[in-house]
């Protein structure tokens, strides 16, 4: 049974997220957490995200950005800034 559904959860558990206050939604490589090979999902929250951007969330496909490790894979620092760079230098 999944952390989720167990008994005294809900006294740890945040209120629901906001749409606004998600910035973006950036997707990682796959192998890079121990005890999964799945792919993972980071989300950029901002309480103070501008107005003209209510509505409206950044993707970022960073699932490419990463080098082979042993016994996983990893994103390197310069990986890390590119993913910054591309969130915080958002244009449309």
């Amino acid at each position: 049974m999944s952390a989720f559904f167990r008994a005294g959860f809900r006294a740890f558990r945040p209120g629901p997220l906001s749409i606004s206050a998600l910035r973006g939604r950036g997707y990682l490589p796959k192998n890079l957490f121990y005890k999964t090979t799945a792919p993972g999902i980071v989300l950029f929250l901002n309480k103070a995200k501008p107005k003209e951007r209510k509505g409206k969330v950044l993707l970022v496909n960073a699932s490419q950005v990463f080098e082979k490790g042993d016994p996983k894979n990893f994103i390197p620092e310069a990986g890390i800034q590119r993913i910054a760079d591309t969130l915080i230098g958002w244009t449309e």
